[in-house]
């Protein structure tokens, strides 16, 4: 595994309670042989502190999501194949961000794209969402029904950008308006989209 995170209820595949072994250790370290103790911490991530262990096992998670999805936006009830609640630790680190220790602060903030707001997370998914959209399709025109595959429900983030537009954050609205195809009038849009379909229709019938 690279490291000595071994959770409390972790059994090895005979059977061998080895979480609680290594819980042991901890409590007894003071009373611990000196020997032992030498090879215990000779041993690659070993660590006397269960709790700094757990935070390891989140962040090492949260890299790893990264890795996979390319960002770090953990919706809050996700939880990895390995069955880890990641979205709970992502909330944890948030709700205490004031009483974190430095290095681990600095170390969430040294990830490209972290943030310490979930709805700076939510705004960015849909636009990650639309900007795949307009990729994809070569305008922002969405259908207010309209879900992405993954059952994101794009058309309702784009009409909510549309609607806050006067109290939008200005970085918000130019990247937005930088987006091929954007438009910020629903009418406008529904119009060119007809508009689209009847050019096509043209051009297939004569």
């Amino acid at each position: 595994e690279g490291h000595c995170r071994v959770l409390q209820t972790y059994k090895t595949d005979d059977d061998y309670r080895l979480g609680q072994w290594v819980g042991v250790q901890r409590r007894f370290k003071d009373k611990l042989d000196p020997d032992r103790r030498q090879r215990l911490e000779a041993l690659d991530g070993w660590s006397w502190d269960a709790r700094a262990d757990r935070w390891e096992d989140g962040f090492s998670h949260l890299k790893q999501f990264s890795n996979r999805e390319g960002h770090y936006r953990v919706p809050g009830n996700y939880k990895t194949d390995d069955g880890y609640r990641l979205g709970q630790w992502v909330r944890v680190q948030r709700r205490l961000k004031d009483e974190l220790d430095l290095d681990r602060r600095q170390r969430l903030e040294a990830l490209d794209c972290w943030s310490w707001d979930p709805h700076s997370d939510q705004w960015e998914e849909g636009f990650s969402h639309l900007k795949q959209f307009s990729e994809r399709e070569s305008h922002c025109r969405v259908l207010q029904t309209y879900k992405t595959d993954d059952g994101y429900r794009l058309g309702i983030w784009v009409n909510s950008q549309r609607t806050t537009r006067d109290n939008m954050d200005p970085d918000r609205r130019q990247r937005l308006e930088a987006l091929d195809g954007w438009s910020w009038d629903v009418i406008s849009d529904q119009w060119e989209e007809g508009f689209s379909h009847l050019k096509q229709f043209l051009e297939r019938e004569g």
